[in-house]
């Protein structure tokens, strides 16, 4: 999904012909991610970089910076190649910016090699694009399971007993939400923003663009059509579409909704990936967030059976809140916070009508329907009370 129409971009473009007038270079880029060094190779017979796994990048000229403080002055005395400098995250000690420089093949690893250099960069990385896989998505299931958590039911007459999410605001990060549905269009939209775009506008743009309709649906939806509605219709919604991964634009999607006042972030999706950039922005949220009680962002663990390494996806995150399925599709590990036992069902579709939801993102869009009725019921909680909440009031399978 994310590689298509790029040729359409003028600096990939620009830099494809800077390939074709220079044929026949081979290329390395090596970067800093987390304790490891990364490197990423290309060559004129690919159309993208690619590391010794196989894993596949486009690459953008353009690096994103984390500075020890707000010191983006100082970076632009870095290199010469360096265009512009723009904020691009920045939450309590997490200053993180966007470099532009200029489209010529050496120059991302000698300006990264300039900026690592200075005393105060933490890290840098190129502004990446990998592949993204929406948490709904099942294969190469290896069948092993979180042993280490009991799989959880929560108790929705319980939970909505005194509250359907008033006062409480939800950012959904996903590929667009059909707000023209007849089931959604009550709900109470604070903000929406597409990414892509540019625009104050989240409605689906492409046809791949399903499944962030169908996990407000679980959240917003009215009853008519459905055997379930929303389960937190008062809340307000914070629509983000953001439907391919460069980091940069993952990176402006939490901004947004940081901004945007979000008590809780919902990510039903991963990346084959974790970059060190989300992994921080992330982390600041949790720290930072709701004037230092932590804004609750909900990570789906992902539907591939597969163990979650430290830096296998977003999953992988500690301060986020991941969840997984009581199911063998269900990736597990160390990070998942949660195993949900939950039964697929009916939910919104872009079409105006309704479409399965399960995996690990019905699980992680209910968790994050359940935190948003705890923190409207006591909104002073920070996210360890929270977590806790949710843990002691659910029942065990």
């Amino acid at each position: 999904m994310e590689f298509r129409n790029l040729m359409k971009t003028p600096w990939l473009a620009a830099w494809m012909l800077i390939l074709l007038v220079h044929p026949a270079i081979a290329a390395d880029l090596r970067f800093s991610n987390f304790t490891n060094t990364v490197v990423i190779y290309t060559d004129e017979s690919m159309p993208y970089w690619q590391t010794a796994d196989g894993r596949r990048f486009q690459v953008a000229p353009r690096i994103i910076v984390r500075t020890h403080a707000d010191n983006s002055p100082p970076l632009e005395r870095a290199h010469p190649a360096i265009n512009r400098i723009q904020p691009l995250f920045q939450l309590g000690q997490t200053h993180l910016y966007l470099l532009e420089i200029d489209a010529r093949p050496d120059n991302l690893q000698t300006v990264l090699n300039a900026l690592e250099a200075r005393p105060e960069v933490a890290w840098a990385q190129p502004d990446l694009l990998q592949q993204r896989t929406p948490a709904h998505a099942s294969h190469g299931v290896t069948g092993g399971r979180n042993t280490a958590l009991p799989a959880l039911r929560l108790n929705w007459p319980v939970l909505q007993q005194h509250n359907r999410g008033q006062g409480i605001r939800i950012a959904i990060i996903d590929d667009g939400i059909d707000l023209t549905h007849p089931a959604l269009r009550q709900t109470k939209v604070a903000f929406a923003y597409d990414i892509g775009q540019r625009q104050l506008d989240a409605s689906p743009q492409l046809a791949a663009d399903t499944h962030g309709t169908r996990v407000a649906g679980v959240l917003f939806a009215a009853t008519e059509g459905l055997d379930q509605p929303g389960l937190v219709p008062d809340a307000e919604l914070i629509a983000i579409r953001q439907p391919d991964t460069w980091t940069s634009n993952t990176l402006l999607a939490f901004h947004l909704a940081q901004l945007a006042g979000a008590d809780i972030i919902n990510c039903s999706w991963h990346s084959h990936g974790l970059l060190q950039p989300v992994a921080d922005a992330v982390s600041a949220l949790a720290q930072y967030g709701r004037d230092g009680r932590g804004t609750a962002v909900v990570f789906a663990a992902g539907n591939q059976g597969q163990r979650i390494t430290a830096t296998s996806s977003e999953a992988a995150i500690d301060a986020a809140i991941v969840v997984g399925m009581n199911s063998p599709h269900s990736n597990f590990g160390p990070s998942v916070d949660l195993v949900l036992t939950a039964a697929p069902m009916r939910s919104t579709a872009v079409d105006g009508g309704f479409a399965p939801i399960g995996g690990t993102s019905l699980a992680s869009s209910q968790v994050t329907a359940a935190l948003a009725l705890l923190l409207a019921r006591d909104p002073r909680q920070d996210l360890t009370a929270l977590l806790s909440a949710l843990q002691q009031g659910a029942s065990h399978d």
